[in-house]
């Protein structure tokens, strides 16, 4: 970074976000730990003619969740509007402003479409620097082409443990009996069935919590362990409510049979909370660094297998989970996960715009 006193006009950097949300933690901790004040992270237009008035030579359009860029009721009016992204990117590169993509999601909740698969190509070419959370989340940015020099990965940091316990939940619980939570958007690949399955196979009571927003056809599967003894909470969770729901489990449910992100991981340990998963590069990856006090993974995708990791979960000293978690808030401290991006053109502070 050039010092003041240098022969150089510098500009101070604004980041164009596409899109920016108003209360996102992830966007809030992300730029915050770059260095960046919030009057420097500005929403970023999606009119070229306003966005290239409004942006300057060095600035940088920073993508999150573009899938909205291009969704359309109609196939001709997603074609026309992946057109226009592509030469809304194109426009931008050209009057020099960088162009970052981050990938949070390999697959979107509710599927890949038509517009996904050739928006994630343009995207992909059209990008300066591709951020990930993992490494399939890598090799996919890669497959798509034009950015395999230019793919950064770095870890999800954690997220500041702010909202206190309400008793919101506190129903979940029972005397001498841990509480599992399988919280968040209740989707079919998250594969919460087999957390009902596996808790009917261990030893002693163990209470189960279903938070979050159920979608369609797990309706009668959600009624039925409702009818079971599970607690169940149909709708979305505020970021309160969803804190109370951790802090009411011992241990948290990601039985996912597909993933490239989960920010259900870094908010169950930002609550110094344990998770079960199912053996995929993402969890074990972070098994081989972290251990089993954090995150125990399950042999296979089997009721028996997963009713054993739960066991082992539960079963963990209270001081080697502690000590664990204490290495896991230093590692995932959002200061050091965002270290690999600091130097990189896209995200200095200021840039130069020329010497004298």
């Amino acid at each position: 970074m050039p010092s003041e006193s240098a022969d150089c006009n510098l500009d101070v950097k604004t980041i164009w976000v596409t899109p920016l949300y108003k209360n996102n933690e992830y966007q809030y901790l992300f730029y915050r730990a770059l260095g960046f004040s919030s009057g420097q992270v500005r929403s970023g237009p999606t009119a070229t003619k306003e966005f290239l008035r409004c942006a300057k030579r060095g600035d940088t359009l920073h993508i999150h969740w573009p899938e909205d860029l291009w969704k359309a009721a109609r196939r001709i009016a997603t074609l026309r509007r992946l057109i226009g992204l592509w030469q809304h990117l194109v426009a931008s590169r050209g009057a020099g402003v960088r162009v970052v993509w981050t990938i949070h999601n390999e697959v979107r909740h509710e599927g890949v479409g038509f517009g996904d698969r050739w928006g994630y190509r343009i995207l992909a070419s059209a990008s300066d620097l591709v951020i990930v959370h993992s490494e399939s989340a890598k090799r996919f940015a890669i497959g798509l082409g034009g950015v395999s020099k230019n793919v950064v990965k770095i870890d999800h940091g954690l997220y500041p443990e702010d909202a206190p316990d309400n008793g919101f939940f506190r129903k979940a619980a029972a005397p001498n009996a841990p509480t599992v939570g399988c919280l968040g958007l209740i989707r079919r690949y998250k594969n919460y069935s087999l957390v009902e399955r596996a808790v009917d196979r261990m030893e002693g009571p163990v209470r189960c919590l279903l938070a979050g927003s159920v979608e369609n056809e797990l309706s009668a599967w959600a009624g039925r362990v409702e009818r079971k003894g599970w607690t169940v909470v149909d709708r979305f969770l505020t970021k309160e409510e969803l804190s109370a729901a951790m802090l009411a489990c011992d241990a948290i449910a990601i039985p996912y049979s597909r993933i490239t992100t989960s920010g259900l991981l870094a908010m169950a340990w930002s609550y110094r909370r344990p998770v079960v998963t199912l053996p995929l590069p993402y969890f074990t990856d972070y098994a081989r660094r972290f251990g089993d006090a954090v995150i125990t993974v399950a042999d296979d995708d089997s009721p028996d297998a997963y009713a054993e990791a739960l066991q082992r979960c539960l079963a963990v000293d209270p001081l080697e989970r502690s000590e664990a978690f204490d290495r896991v808030a230093n590692a995932l401290d959002w200061s050091r996960c965002v270290a690999p991006l600091r130097e990189r053109e896209e995200f200095r502070n200021f840039v130069d715009s020329g010497c004298a």
